[in-house]
């Protein structure tokens, strides 16, 4: 997809979310917030969120025109109706009327659509209570729970054992090639001993990986389990799923979770991230050994520790203390999980 065309339609785009945030903040008492992420823009008003996709193309990811963005919506709504079946509201058109006005789903033509949610209070982050120190133990053993029956609901998926464990391997060894390039400055001999303990590890419970496919353990789940994406209203909701590419969100329930006890224990909230285990085992009945969940939690702390470094790559002076500091905080708990 030439560049041009898709920067062609952001720009389109663009103006579009400032049309939409003007029509939609008349008669209300607040005004109508815009942020950006690197794949949507927001639209925020008091009670809903307004997503509107940008146009977009990269190896994982397609939203280069309105037909797939407008697929991509309504895959997201299905999909994080889930885990947050009351948040998801529907999928609107964006309508352009002969003057040419843009209203929601009003008369005219349709010329883009977004993904219209209910906003959650961000008082009940479990990211901002994390930080907080504000979690209590029913609301960890709830959301344990909840992702236990999530998972326990879905499908096993039919993978070739044998492959699933290569991609493991894989996996781990494209994390470690990146974070190893000189460019990031980190110790790349932590990397290489933290990548051949995983290699090691993974060799060593390889049978287990590969009963595990069999057993059905291997899911198409949420993708993208991090703290900011999860709260409580007041029963646990988990939004932002990875809707826009199946092959990242197929993974192994124990895997799926580990990214979110892993995070626990970077905000040095030790007892959540035991207490999410011990009652997701309990509830789900998958008593696995502890190295599993330290080896899935060890090359979750890789991949983040890779997405850090990214950050640099896209813009080399912007918040580097930050992202560098985040990176290494990220090696030092693979270190500690299998080291």
């Amino acid at each position: 997809m030439p560049s041009a065309f898709l920067q062609a339609q952001r720009e389109r785009q663009r103006r579009m979310v400032d049309a939409l945030q003007r029509t939609l903040s008349q008669g209300s008492a607040e005004p109508v917030e815009v942020m950006e992420t690197h794949l949507s823009w927001l639209l925020l008003s008091a009670d809903q969120v307004i997503k509107l996709k940008k146009a977009l193309h990269y190896s994982y990811l397609d939203y280069s025109t309105v037909e797939a963005r407008y697929g991509q919506c309504q895959t997201e709504v299905r999909l994080n109706r889930r885990l947050a079946p009351d948040v998801y509201l529907a999928v609107s058109s964006v309508m352009r009327d002969e003057r040419g006005v843009l209203t929601l789903d009003g008369p005219g033509t349709a010329v883009e659509y977004v993904v219209r949610m209910r906003r959650l209070a961000e008082t009940q982050n479990f990211d901002r209570l994390l930080q907080q120190r504000k979690l209590t133990p029913e609301a960890v053993d709830s959301l344990a729970t909840t992702l236990a029956r999530f998972h326990e609901k879905l499908p096993g998926l039919a993978l070739d054992p044998a492959r699933y464990v290569e991609g493991l391997h894989r996996r781990i060894s494209e994390d470690t090639n990146t974070l190893a390039e000189r460019g990031y400055r980190l110790d790349r001999n932590l990397v290489k001993r933290i990548a051949a303990a995983l290699h090691g590890i993974a060799h060593d419970l390889g049978h287990t990986l590969r009963e595990r496919v069999g057993a059905g353990r291997i899911v198409e789940g949420h993708g993208d389990l991090r703290p900011e994406h999860v709260y409580f209203a007041p029963q646990p909701v988990v939004i932002d799923c990875l809707e826009f590419n199946r092959g990242l969100r197929t993974l192994d329930a124990i895997d799926e979770i580990s990214l979110l006890a892993m995070e626990c224990d970077r905000c040095g909230a030790n007892w959540v991230r035991k207490r999410l285990l011990h009652r997701y085992a309990e509830s789900s009945r998958d008593e696995s050994s502890e190295r599993l969940y330290c080896f899935f939690m060890a090359c979750r702390a890789m991949l983040w520790a890779k997405l850090a470094v990214w950050h640099l790559a896209r813009n080399p002076e912007r918040d580097r203390d930050k992202w560098m500091n985040r990176a290494n905080e990220y090696l030092a708990l693979a270190h500690d999980y299998v080291l």
